[in-house]
Order: structure tokens, then C-alpha cells, then sequence
């Protein structure tokens, strides 16, 4: 079954390939392709559910990507990790922006700068699930499931852009690491729990059901000079409203598919089934996925049409609508 969560993901890294690759995918919402440094690299020698892994040398092995966002509320960042070696004086793993983030310091995991020191430790040649999460500012880690004594307040955005680790020159396979995942808007964990299986990199459709509230509408086109009728030319709202204006609504709400459901803020544009011909435009709400046609003709029947602006997937479209009166 698909993740919920997979449209709030936008870092899914499974470090899946052929031994030796440099060639990493992101699977997950955020289109990027991660740039390899150093002698970072896929490896068959060690995998979590079989396949490869990243192999991180320790003399400064890493990979970047554009900036990525996790807000300023709750987020969720975890991975496998296999230590090799437990380096004294830098990072077998990071996972940052800046200096800052979750890292695997000697065998301590640590949340740089909120949370310097745990007292519980990575053992070596096992693989380990380490994961952050900040639920309401509240920032706390996990080893293998279980959660860390040290917790901290953690205010302000998260951005991520860096994974790897910080060899300092030192040669020798230091760490492994798999199926890296970062949650934007979710804290996935707020108490002990079993570490996840193999990620499903499988993406929810978008969908649209009908949902009646009340939002602001937009005007679209510019009538044009070259012909007189109105049918032959886009109209401006104000011939629009003279032909096709009235009493009429048209609603719904725009959704990411589940389960559950989730609002997600799209384009939308309306037009009349006769002749296609565009009537409104708008955008629904981010928070609630609403959106609302107000003001037309009850007179036809209409299309309505949404469109994902970050193009991970097809439009959806709904016609033969009859508008509902407004109140």
C-alpha cells in the first residue's frame, strides 16, 4: 500500500542500483538528482532488503541537492545506517545543511547543535534505523525504535541539502547507509515504535470530491481585438458575467488519494461542456484543498479542471456539473 505521508516526502533515497554506481534517484515528491563528491557510491556489499546501499568512505564521501524544505513544524528524517568503523574526531554520517543536523558522531547519535551528546551507542557491523523527529518544537531521536533521554526545544525552519560524511582525509569504509526518508508537516513517530519495512515509492493519485465552502474566485483572460464575438475569443470576466453569469456555484476540494486524504492546493479552471470555452480560474486553498466558482450560469453545464503545478502528476477532471444556487 502506498505511504499516506508519500506526497509530504520529498526526499526518498532509496540507494538502489548496480554495484559501483554513481547514478542516485530521489523517489520521492521533490524532483532532483542528487550530485555525487568524493568516492561516495552504491554498494552491493551491504543492504538493508537486498539490492545496494551507500557506501560512504569517511574521506569526505557526500552528495548535495537543492535546498530542500522541511517547514517550520513537524518533520520526520530517518535512515539505516551500518557502521564500520567509530571515528573519534568527525562524522561517520551526516545529514545537514550548513552545521547543523542529525549525525552519527564516533557511535553517538546526535542532532547538531540542539542535541550534542547521547548516551546510547550504534554498535558496528549491524545495521541500525536512526531517526529525528520534531513534533510540536519538541525534538527528539530514535535508535532502532526506541526513543533517546535527550530531547531539545527546536525552533525555525529545517532545510536539508547535504548526506554524507566527513572524512577529514581518513581512508577506509567507514559507513553504510539505506532507504533515507525525510517527512515534511509529519512527525511519523511520537513514542517507541518498530522500524519501518521497505519504503513503497509508489505515488497516490490526486483526486477531487465536492465539497461546499466558500472561497475567492479569479478572473482569466484578455478579450481580444482581432474578433467581435464573444465565442470566437477568451472573454474578459466582465463579458464573461453579461453571457454566462448568474446565481450559479460550482465547489469542491482537491486531494491528494490516501488513505487518508489530503488537501493540497492546485490549480483550477472551469469551462462550459457546450464549447469548451474557459470561464474561471482559480487556485484552491493550501490548507483545506478548497476552491469555489461563484456568479455563473445555472443555465449549462460545466468542467472543471485541476492541474498539479509541481507536474508529479496528470490533471484530473470532472464535467457535466450543474451549479448548485447560491445562498
Amino acid at each position: 500500500m502506498a505511504d499516506q505521508y508519500f506526497y509530504n516526502t520529498p526526499v526518498l533515497l532509496p540507494f538502489d542500483g548496480t554495484n559501483n554506481s554513481t547514478s542516485i534517484e530521489n523517489a520521492g515528491a521533490k524532483s532532483f538528482t542528487p550530485v555525487i563528491h568524493g568516492n561516495a557510491k552504491l554498494s552491493t556489499v551491504q543492504s538493508v532488503y537486498g539490492g545496494s546501499s551507500m557506501k560512504l568512505n569517511g574521506d569526505a564521501d557526500f552528495l548535495t541537492f537543492p535546498n530542500v524544505s522541511l517547514g517550520s513544524s513537524d518533520w520526520t528524517i530517518e535512515c539505516w545506517v551500518y557502521l564500520r568503523s567509530a571515528p573519534s574526531t568527525y562524522a561517520a554520517l551526516m545529514i545537514r545543511t550548513g552545521s547543523g543536523g542529525l549525525y552519527v558522531y564516533g557511535t553517538s547519535l546526535i542532532f547538531y547543535p540542539y542535541i550534542t551528546s547521547t548516551t546510547t551507542a550504534l554498535s558496528l557491523n549491524t545495521w541500525h534505523h536512526v531517526c529525528a523527529v520534531r513534533s510540536s518544537n519538541q525534538l527528539t531521536l530514535y535508535l532502532d525504535g526506541v526513543a533517546l533521554p535527550n530531547t531539545a526545544t527546536y525552533p525555525g525552519e529545517t532545510i536539508m541539502n547535504t548526506i554524507g560524511a566527513d572524512g577529514s582525509g581518513v581512508q577506509g569504509s567507514q559507513c553504510y547507509i539505506d532507504d533515507l526518508r525525510m517527512t515534511a508537516g509529519v512527525a511519523r513517530y511520537v513514542g517507541n515504535f518498530t522500524p519501518p519495512g521497505e519504503f513503497d515509492t509508489t505515488k497516490p493519485e490526486i483526486l477531487a470530491t465536492g465539497v461546499h465552502v466558500a472561497k475567492r474566485v479569479v478572473s482569466v483572460g484578455i478579450p481580444s481585438t482581432n474578433f467581435k464575438h464573444p465565442h470566437l475569443a477568451t472573454p474578459s470576466r466582465k463579458e464573461a458575467d453579461l453571457l454566462y453569469g448568474g446565481n450559479g456555484r460550482i465547489s469542491g476540494v482537491t486531494k491528494k488519494k490516501g488513505p487518508p486524504d489530503v488537501a493540497v492546493s492546485t490549480r483550477v479552471r472551469l469551462f462550459k461542456d457546450r464549447d469548451g470555452m474557459m470561464i474561471r480560474e482559480t487556485w484552491s486553498d493550501p490548507v483545506t484543498g478548497a476552491y469555489v466558482f461563484d456568479h455563473i450560469s445555472m443555465d449549462v453545464k460545466y468542467t472543471v479542471l485541476t492541474y498539479d503545478h509541481t507536474h508529479n502528476f496528470r490533471a484530473v477532471v470532472a464535467d457535466n456539473l450543474t451549479p448548485e444556487l447560491m445562498p
